[in-house]
């Protein structure tokens, strides 16, 4: 048994579904949201998150500013018809 607090646990979580399992983007973005929230929560900045996570922090926020896209804008994104950029351009608005 491995006992660590929520941040932790979160980035373990989301760093072995990396690693593991066939994730939709959406589903990417959820883990990481999920990583970032309990984080802050726990007083780190998205900076250290990132460097933790071994992403910028420009992917961070892109992913979080992205979740709040419509579903059916999700759908297109996980059937592969819009890209990342696009959905970064599309959460600008």
């Amino acid at each position: 048994v491995y006992r660590c607090d929520d941040a932790t646990a979160a980035r373990i979580v989301y760093e072995d579904n990396e690693k593991h399992k066939a994730l939709t983007p959406r589903e990417r973005a959820d883990g990481l949201a999920r990583v970032v929230e309990v984080g802050l929560a726990a007083g780190k900045s998205q900076h250290q998150l990132a460097d933790e996570l071994d992403v910028s922090q420009g992917y961070i926020s892109n992913t979080l500013r992205s979740r709040k896209l419509p579903d059916e804008i999700w759908k297109r994104r996980d059937a592969g018809e819009i890209s990342s950029e696009q959905m970064n351009a599309l959460a600008r608005w």
